[in-house]
Parts: structure tokens; C-alpha cells; sequence
């Protein structure tokens, strides 16, 4: 499937550190796994995904970790340390019940 990828998102990727890209990059993946028409947006300095005009996900960088979020940058988090594995299951099913709370509303 041909994505709505950023290529401002890439840009943020690769200038990440290199320990790093993986874990953003497969986040990136998980999100158009679980919903493949989500726009990849670029706001506030970070990539978020909205559905329906509704943000879905967004994750962003920090020292040592990323941050990824369901709904909005204001709502609790799960931070993840360079090194560390992505909580795949964990973040598939946040967005699995997100996604569906924005398409039934």
C-alpha cells in the first residue's frame, strides 16, 4: 500500500540519533498498520497522525527516549529508551482502539 508518508517526517528520522531511527520508524510503521489512510502530519516540530481530521497518534523525541502518544501530546505518554524494544503489542492495541473511536463517532 502506497502511504501518505512526510517527507518532513523523514527528515526528523534521520536527523534523530542513530539508536533511534528504529524505534520511530517502526511506531511510524505500527500507525499505518492499524491505519493505513492516516494523514502523516508535521506540526509543533513533530509527526502526528490524524484520521478523519481527528488526531490518532504522535510521537516525538527527547533526550534518550521517544515519546509516543494516543490522542494528544497533553495525554499520558509511553516512553520509550533508545535501546529499549518497542512495546509492539502494547501500541498496536492503543491505536487498534483509538482508531475505532474515531471512526464510529
Amino acid at each position: 500500500m502506497d502511504y501518505k508518508k512526510s517527507a518532513l517526517v523523514d527528515e526528523y528520522i534521520t536527523e534523530a540519533p542513530e539508536e533511534e531511527h528504529g524505534i520511530m520508524q517502526t511506531i511510524r510503521n505500527l500507525i499505518f498498520k492499524e491505519a493505513p489512510d492516516a494523514a502523516e502530519l508535521f506540526e509543533d516540530g513533530n509527526p502526528s497522525y490524524e484520521v478523519d481530521g481527528v488526531e490518532l497518534a504522535r510521537f516525538t523525541k527527547a533526550e534518550g527516549r521517544i515519546d509516543f502518544f494516543i490522542e494528544s501530546k497533553e495525554k499520558p505518554h509511553i516512553e520509550i529508551k533508545s535501546g529499549e524494544d518497542v512495546p509492539t503489542d502494547l501500541l498496536t492495541e492503543l491505536l487498534a482502539t483509538r482508531f475505532v473511536s474515531i471512526v464510529t463517532k
